[in-house]
């Protein structure tokens, strides 16, 4: 754009209109059009977010009331803030909360390998009778979006199945994650000086709970957050069941532990019974949300 009309000035006037004052003129005009016309591209990046410069980036936020986090990369804002509309639109619904935060994981480039997330929705116990049921939505990397609904629920956090639209979201996290962190003897993780899971750090986890919760609906519940360096298509450590999968049912490793909760995750450790201060969550996945009041 910038000298465009003082190089084409020349070739569209008259002969007449070429001569050597009038020619003076018509540059200086053709130099003022071409300020005029770079300002205008400019002015229309500062609106294109895959253009403008990042220190735009919070303002684009603010217009579009699409909130941008702090360990968020410039990649997955641009991306976000591009697609604000469609984001807007799945808001209040388990497809608009994945899709939310699936970005979060682009790299600098643009191009890191998204990972899969799950959503597990409670829905509870009928008063009129009958069972809780759990609907499984799934957000694959490439896009695509898948539900299963198991009606007796196959995922009994903690017994309190008559409570209704409580939701637990787990991530399988892209290759290049580090191993998982296993629960400690004892009430704190690790002796809590450990800030990183499955190398996402506790800043970035803070992140994608706001992202969830922002895209959620008002009337639900985000009751946890689980992390896994697994994949869908994985079998838990061992053999059994694959990670985390909705079409199958808990079943109980030899250390205690069970696939999927079974009333038993309450706690991550049991409190009672003959296997008190065991584990009672998989080895194979960091819980860093626990929000069941």
């Amino acid at each position: 754009m910038p000298g465009y009309f003082q190089k084409r000035v020349g070739d569209i006037s008259v002969w007449f209109l070429r001569q050597k004052n009038i020619a003076t003129f018509l540059e200086a005009v053709a130099c003022t059009l071409d300020s005029a016309g770079q300002g205008l591209v400019q002015d229309l990046n500062l609106g294109n977010p895959y253009k403008c410069p990042s220190s735009q980036l919070p303002v684009l936020s603010k217009d579009r009331k699409i909130r941008i986090y702090a360990t968020e990369p410039d990649a997955s804002k641009r991306w976000r803030l591009a697609h604000w509309r469609q984001l807007r639109r799945t808001f209040g619904s388990h497809y608009g909360e994945m899709r939310n935060i699936q970005p979060f994981f682009l790299g600098t480039n643009g191009t890191a390998p998204l990972p899969t997330i799950r959503i597990v929705h409670q829905s509870g116990t009928p008063a009129g009778g009958g069972s809780a049921k759990a609907t499984w939505h799934t957000l694959a990397p490439d896009g695509t979006y898948s539900y299963v609904r198991r009606d007796p629920s196959n995922w009994n956090w903690d017994g309190q199945t008559s409570k209704w639209s409580r939701w637990w979201c787990i991530i399988y996290l892209p290759i290049g994650y580090t191993s998982a962190i296993a629960w400690d003897s004892g009430p704190t993780w690790d002796t809590g000086g450990v800030i990183l899971w499955d190398g996402v750090t506790a800043l970035a986890i803070a992140d994608l709970i706001a992202g969830l919760k922002e895209a959620k609906a008002a009337h639900s519940r985000l009751a946890g957050l689980i992390l896994t360096k697994y994949q869908p298509t994985d079998q838990v450590p061992g053999g059994g069941p694959l990670i985390f999968d909705p079409n199958s049912s808990s079943v109980t490793f030899a250390d205690a532990a069970t696939s999927l909760p079974i009333g038993n995750w309450g706690s991550p450790v049991y409190t009672s019974g003959a296997n008190i201060g065991l584990n009672s969550r998989p080895g194979f996945a960091s819980f860093v949300l626990d929000d069941n009041p």
